[in-house]
């Protein structure tokens, strides 16, 4: 996951706010205020990646079944997303940021 930690956020935070795949798709992640930050990019990055697994493992440890906690979690992720105006993920509601499409600013 470390490979994939860094790849999210040097395209995120050098290449314009997208990956190769946000690019094919035509997306990118824009900060709520201005430019985005070093800071935003890491928290996003980081709560993208470390929620979810210290909820699937963490969890599972103590619950021991981790089926039931990947289940829960992506179905909390998505009632976020459903719920939140902007339709945005925990990992953006987190670091103030924003998934749009390329041709948008805010």
């Amino acid at each position: 996951p470390i490979i994939h930690i860094l790849y999210d956020f040097y395209f995120i935070y050098y290449q314009n706010g997208a990956t190769l795949g946000m690019k094919v798709a035509k997306i990118k992640v824009v900060s709520e205020e201005n430019d985005l930050t070093f800071n935003q990019v890491a928290l996003r990055t980081l709560s993208y990646f470390f929620i979810p697994y210290l909820l699937n493992y963490g969890l599972a440890q103590w619950i021991g079944n981790q089926s039931y906690i990947s289940l829960t979690f992506f179905i909390v992720q998505f009632l976020i997303i459903v719920i939140d105006q902007k339709n945005r993920g925990y990992q953006d509601l987190i670091a103030k940021t924003w998934v749009v499409k390329a041709g948008k600013t805010s």
